[in-house]
């Protein structure tokens, strides 16, 4: 049976473990503790080298009772920075949240949290199950940097569900969109903005004509745009020779996306 307190507790020790994107090995070694003793079977593949990082995709397997196709759950170990240092914070209506300085990292360590308690559930009640195969992924936060080097050919499934959204129970998400990632580097002209500022060539205020003049937000149902960081200049009595300006656009119609960018 589904045990609620130990849920919580799992989720908050879970928490308290850093899992950084391309540091997320000390979280990986607990989680795969926890599965070896239930009964899976654990493989590695070599992501961790191709992207940078200290831990690679996990692929699990809990072999089944039933004669039935493997069922494939996926979720992620890394999370989102400020991420150093959290803990999970429980509230008396129930709550958990972060204690304010970090993240909490429900996404995604609450999926990986169900996950083991319905496959420590199922296994406790004896129930009739078919098999489940487990694939854990590194790196998701850097645009799912992680299973691009999956290896796909581990899992025998060919129905899964990724436990990596927010709403209801039930659920699901059947469509996403595609992204692209754009960084513009903008070179101007510098000058002295007190004595000849009209010898300079502002960076910045040519990445601001540029923003002004993109569509951004939402775009249509499908398709959104957005400006996430600008970088430029240094003293205010010099008129910026460089500006960067970092964005991204989404969209499920993939013409859309390309016109977008």
């Amino acid at each position: 049976m589904i045990q609620e307190k130990r849920i919580v507790d799992h989720f908050a020790s879970l928490v308290a473990i850093d899992a950084p994107s391309r540091g997320e090995r000390a979280l990986a070694e607990t989680v795969k503790g926890q599965l070896r003793a239930l009964g899976l079977s654990i493989e590695e593949d070599q992501a961790g080298a191709a992207i940078g990082g200290d831990c690679n995709n996990i692929y699990a397997t809990w072999p089944g009772t039933l004669d039935w196709p493997p069922l494939i759950f996926c979720a992620h170990f890394d999370t989102v920075e400020p991420g150093q240092g959290k803990r999970a914070v429980i509230g008396s209506d129930g709550i958990i949240t972060s204690a304010g300085d970090t993240v909490l990292g429900a996404d995604d360590l609450s999926g990986l949290t169900a996950i083991v308690e319905a496959i420590r559930s199922i296994g406790e009640d004896g129930l009739e199950h078919r098999t489940v195969e487990l694939f854990l992924t590194v790196a998701e936060e850097q645009h799912l940097l992680g299973s691009t080097h999956a290896e796909l050919q581990r899992l025998k499934g060919r129905q899964a569900y990724v436990l990596d959204a927010s709403g209801s129970p039930g659920t699901a998400i059947v469509q996403a969109p595609g992204n692209i990632g754009l960084v513009f580097e903008l070179q101007g002209q510098s000058a002295h903005a007190g004595m000849e500022p009209e010898k300079g060539v502002s960076a910045i205020t040519a990445a601001a004509k540029g923003i002004a003049a993109m569509r951004l937000g939402r775009i249509d149902t499908e398709t959104t745009a957005n400006i996430g960081r600008i970088c430029g200049g240094g003293a205010t009595n010099i008129v910026a020779d460089a500006c960067t300006v970092t964005a991204e656009c989404r969209s499920r119609d993939w013409a859309k996306l390309e016109a977008q960018a």
